[in-house]
């Protein structure tokens, strides 16, 4: 797995875009580069510009002395502030290792560095070298979402291959944005609910616009206005018999129902 993912990272170093699926992207910049058909893959409008990571000390899953910052676009620098201690500077992808009295800091990878290449599954995979020689290595793959969300997924168990996974909007190049879930406040409806709100919504536009009818036209007042009055009342008596005839076994009660 690591020997196939260094020789992938050799060819996108020596052509700066690689073909997969039938689709490249060649590089604009450090964070963005163009489709053949002219679409753009950008991240500029996630980065930070004050030389602080958008990104800032994401706990490694695995390690939780290990925190990860990451900054798309525009360099930044990570330190303790404290003289004599390594830190790091204008990198895209910054490790850091929290120790009692101070922390280390190591370079995963510096902006000029990152290739692109567009996976099967319509995400893109952005590659950052270490700037130091040290063989480090960050993969950071970006795909479509409706949020913005930065997740460590640690080291590879051999080498020196760190992996991140970013999901943001801005990666629905040749998909439509996803939908926000919906909150428990604001769940969508169930069938029954929906129909219990549309009968009452006839209901009570049958009954106002039958009430209007009655008093405007037949000049009805009182408890005449009501539309098919006679009806509606003996709603109650119906019920009525039809509780005494479960009750009695499916069978006449004795003297009958009552007239209506």
């Amino acid at each position: 797995m690591l020997f196939f993912l260094k020789n992938v990272f050799i060819l996108q170093l020596a052509f700066g875009t690689m073909l997969i699926w039938g689709q490249t992207c060649t590089k604009r910049d450090s964070c963005s580069c163009t489709f053949d058909d002219g679409k753009v893959f950008d991240l500029k409008s996630l980065a930070s510009n004050n030389a602080a990571p958008k990104f800032k000390d994401f706990v490694d899953p695995t390690e939780s002395v290990f925190v990860y910052s990451y900054n798309p676009c525009n360099p930044f620098i990570e330190t303790d502030s404290k003289p004599g201690f390594d830190y790091c500077q204008n990198v895209a992808i910054c490790q850091t290792v929290k120790g009692t009295d101070t922390n280390d800091y190591y370079d995963l990878g510096v902006q000029d560095t990152v290739t692109f290449t567009f996976l099967e599954d319509k995400s893109m995979q952005m590659v950052y070298i270490s700037s130091h020689g040290s063989g480090r290595l960050s993969s950071l793959t970006v795909k479509c979402d409706w949020e913005t969300v930065f997740t460590p997924q640690g080291k590879l168990p051999t080498g020196q291959l760190y992996l991140f996974e970013l999901r943001t909007p801005l990666a629905c190049i040749y998909e439509p944005v996803p939908k926000a879930p919906l909150s428990s406040s604001g769940s969508e409806l169930s069938t029954g609910s929906l129909i219990v709100i549309g009968f009452v919504c006839l209901l009570v536009v049958y009954l106002v616009g039958g009430m209007m009818f009655m008093s405007l036209y037949k000049k009805e007042s009182g408890l005449e206005i009501i539309p098919n009055r006679r009806f509606w009342f003996a709603i109650p008596i119906y019920i009525k018999d039809g509780v005494r005839f479960i009750v009695h076994g499916f069978k006449p009660p004795p003297g009958g129902y009552n007239s209506i």
